[in-house]
């Protein structure tokens, strides 16, 4: 990949990416802050030597009680790289927080203290977003990163009453997402062992909300140069009524196929998560399932599928997801 194609991708995703901010609609969103969308992967932190972009597609089906809801397409991350003399990179990313889309109907119509039938109806838009910088140094065997974030966004809540037999009346809540923290990565390669671990400090998140500080830890373990076994631990600290701490624990695994020696191996992965949200004691379960497809020497495309469910004491949601991941490298 020369560096013009290199520019041109980054423009076309940059110009996609800037609105996208949709995701199906689920129904836990409708309370606390919303989806919590922003959760560390398992091999995601690695700081390549080359210049680099990545991006991502996720599309995702919802079904809530054997109803199927919005299928949307989103593209809720980028990051570039960019190598500096030294062993130095900067890192700038821009990701998906917090989604708040959703839409909740009454199932049943009664009567109002005017004899009037109505119904009633919360819909939701909107989503708060981060985006990171920071400047990384490799010491071999250790790569540090220090940096910054920024919290930006928006969203609304209408809550409507269906009157069926007078006008319908609406009120409007706005929310505006705004903050800033540090961050920080920290990553040892150890021969066969790999540990890494990432922190974000706590910041403002709406002129009444604070976001807390999230961290998370992982170890890979690399028992023949084709496999790769890990498993990660992340926590975000909510704290005080009506929310709860975040612990998400995940376990995965990678296996390289040779395609001959003049072409890079394909890779296959899998995995599982466990963990809860932030508030209404909702718990999350999902598998996955994906490969990784080089194209000649500097491009890749990942494709996964996760499948699983999220519910609490009153229902549950089943959840589908395809991701399909644009990575570009070009030496410098």
């Amino acid at each position: 990949m020369n560096r013009k194609s290199l520019t041109y991708c980054l423009l076309l995703v940059t110009c996609y990416l800037l609105p996208a901010t949709a995701h199906s609609y689920s129904l836990f969103s409708g309370a606390g802050l919303g989806e919590p969308v922003d959760r560390p992967f398992l091999f995601e932190f690695e700081l390549p030597e080359d210049l680099t972009f990545e991006s991502s597609l996720l599309s995702e089906i919802i079904d809530a009680d054997g109803k199927a809801t919005n299928f949307e397409f989103t593209l809720p991350h980028f990051r570039f790289i960019l190598p500096l003399p030294k062993k130095l990179a900067i890192d700038v990313s821009l990701d998906e927080l917090l989604n708040l889309n959703f839409d909740i109907q009454s199932d049943t119509i009664w009567k109002d203290f005017i004899q009037d039938s109505v119904q009633r109806r919360v819909k939701g838009k909107g989503s708060a977003s981060t985006f990171k910088i920071g400047l990384g140094k490799r010491f071999n065997p250790l790569i540090i990163e220090l940096g910054g974030f920024v919290i930006f966004g928006s969203a609304q809540e209408e809550w409507i009453t269906d009157f069926m037999s007078a006008e319908d009346a609406c009120d409007t809540v706005d929310l505006k997402f705004s903050g800033a923290g540090g961050l920080g990565f920290m990553k040892f390669e150890l021969g066969k062992f790999n540990l890494a671990g990432g922190y974000f400090s706590n910041s403002k998140l709406t002129s009444e909300k604070e976001l807390p500080s999230r961290f998370n830890v992982s170890a890979i373990y690399a028992p023949i140069p084709k496999i790769r076994l890990g498993i990660g631990v992340a926590r975000w600290n909510w704290e005080g009524e009506p929310f709860e701490p975040m612990l998400n624990f995940s376990v995965g695994s990678e296996l390289d196929i040779s395609r001959g020696s003049s072409q890079s191996p394909l890779t296959l992965r899998g995995g599982f998560y466990t963990g809860n949200w932030y508030y209404d004691g909702i718990e999350e379960r999902k598998g996955s399932l994906g490969i990784t497809i080089p194209f000649k020497s500097m491009l890749k495309i990942g494709l996964s599928f996760e499948f699983g469910k999220r519910w609490n004491s009153t229902f549950e949601e089943k959840i589908y997801r395809t991701c399909i991941t644009l990575q570009g490298q070009e030496s410098l």
